[in-house]
């Protein structure tokens, strides 16, 4: 029976009583299955049983690597929607705080409505939204008294109610 190489291209293939190969495929430098078909028709099962193990492996690993990156993505969105939900609220509550300074004292505090806002709110704002509001947020907590004010001019401490000196004993 002739070798696969010699098979595939037409030729006669006629074994070396030197070798365990085909002349033709001595020349070519190839290898060659002439002399053992059965022993070369096995291992190409076995090989082709073994690629499909692999490839089924592999397909096992890449079903479980695509639940975790589903997984992982679903996590994603959730914390960005908690996270969105967070800044809505911490909105509400400077929105409503600040209110109360700027209206009658005498009033009671308002509870703040939810707004409906855009998905993926606390993306769409720049450091520079969030830098004013933290300005503005500490301007309303500001004391309306300037420090400075209650300092007594001729204290020796430099602190308001303090004594003129020390009169210890």
């Amino acid at each position: 029976m002739p070798c696969t190489n010699c098979f595939r291209n037409g030729r006669s293939c006629v074994i070396d009583a030197s070798s365990v190969r085909c002349k033709e495929c001595i020349d070519r430098k190839v290898s060659c299955d002439g002399k053992d078909f059965a022993a070369a028709l096995i291992r190409s099962i076995e090989e082709t049983r073994r690629l499909a193990e692999e490839e089924e492996k592999l397909r096992a690993e890449l079903l479980a690597v695509n639940s975790r990156l589903l997984s992982i993505a679903s996590r994603k969105r959730a914390t960005r929607e908690r996270a969105d939900e967070l800044f809505r609220r911490g909105t509400l509550i400077m929105e409503s705080d600040l209110s109360s300074f700027t209206g009658n004292p005498d009033d009671p505090p308002t509870v703040p409505t939810p707004v409906s806002s855009p998905p993926n709110l606390l993306h769409q704002f720049s450091l520079d939204v969030a830098a004013d509001a933290a300005a503005d947020a500490a301007a309303a907590y500001a004391w309306p008294v300037d420090p400075v004010s209650l300092v007594d001019p001729g204290s020796v401490g430099g602190t308001a109610g303090a004594s003129q000196g020390n009169s210890g004993s």
